[in-house]
């Protein structure tokens, strides 16, 4: 489930869209044909993430799509307090643009974000097919042994979901952005 409207929509995207990425005539001269998939969590290491898809982002001249995927659990425990999800789903929308989209856009990117209901590498791999992503990127292990021994983290469940290429942003770069924080994105 997508909140909003559809993710390239117009309408979707608070921050206005880089003028060179969204005019085709431009994009073509600029060379602009690449879609980064960045798979973000709403925690304090999400400055290193923004970082490198910048880089990554302003190397290759690709527009970004930025998403967060709630897992449906945290839907249905609102749902069994009878509390409206949608008003929480577009506060992580909205928090998610201010975050990632904002500051990609701030540095002359074309980027929206996207919350979707659903597992973080199952959504990864559906959004990046859906938009012909050249390349996705997540941030790096940050969990104890045990949790890979269970099921693994996104990075190595998207090896078996998508032939398009993942960026795993390392540990280290994310964690002196601001200290440990577990995320489901690694």
């Amino acid at each position: 489930m997508t909140v909003g409207p559809e993710p390239f929509a117009p309408a979707d995207m608070a921050v206005p869209p880089r003028a060179a990425v969204t005019d085709p005539e431009k994009a073509h001269a600029w060379g602009t044909s690449m879609t980064l998939v960045l798979g973000a969590d709403d925690d304090d290491r999400v400055g290193a993430l923004v970082d490198r898809t910048a880089q990554l982002a302003l190397e290759r001249h690709a527009s970004v799509l930025v998403l967060h995927a709630v897992h449906r659990s945290e839907v249905w425990a609102l749902a069994s307090l009878m509390i409206d999800s949608r008003p929480y789903l577009q506060a992580r929308r909205r928090r998610l643009e201010r975050r990632v989209a904002a500051p990609l856009c701030s540095r002359g990117i074309d980027a929206r974000a996207v919350v979707q209901l659903g597992e973080p590498a199952h959504q990864l791999a559906h959004i990046a097919a859906r938009y012909g992503a050249d390349l996705i990127v997540i941030g790096g292990e940050t969990h104890e042994r045990k949790h890979h021994l269970v099921g693994g983290g996104v990075a190595r469940r998207l090896e078996h979901l998508t032939a398009v290429p993942v960026e795993v942003v390392a540990p280290a770069v994310l964690g002196a952005a601001a200290g440990h924080s577990d995320s489901h994105y690694s």
